[in-house]
């Protein structure tokens, strides 16, 4: 299907044009003006809506300078990776939400061993209704 090209739906010359037509002065039918009328209103307004805030990305504020959360504090407290997360899991009882919740997703994370090639040793994946399959080593 071929494409024309045309203006944006908020284009004003477009607009004035097609009420011009529509309009019972101009020999056109007067609940199409008010129906045209309707739509413009309903599709481009009195003017053009600056673009919704969620949709702009968000501004990048970090540099390879800025300060770091200082992760190396985690090995002194906790003897391993499920250690860890175990903690974390027992610290959601004693902090409010939003954090509670985030901290009681970690509830099935567990330690993936990975061997010298980069792919998984000991987990798998399973589905519903089927035997577990091994994770795919790499992304093709």
């Amino acid at each position: 299907m071929a494409r024309t090209a045309t203006a944006p739906p908020a284009d004003r010359s477009y607009w004035r044009r097609l009420i011009r037509r529509c309009h019972p002065d101009a020999g056109g039918d007067s609940d199409l003006f008010v129906w045209v009328r309707n739509l413009q209103e309903h599709v481009a307004g009195d003017q053009i809506d600056p673009p919704r805030r969620e949709y702009e990305p968000p501004r990048r504020t970090t540099t390879s300078e800025s300060p770091r959360v200082p992760f190396e504090d985690a090995f002194e407290v906790a003897s391993s990776f499920d250690d860890l997360t175990r903690q974390a899991v027992e610290m959601a009882e004693r902090v409010d939400e939003p954090y509670a919740g985030l901290l009681k997703l970690l509830a099935d994370c567990h330690e993936v061993a990975e061997n010298a090639g980069g792919s998984t040793a000991s987990s798998t994946r399973e589905r519903p209704g089927r035997a577990p399959q091994p994770l795919p080593t790499r992304w093709g």
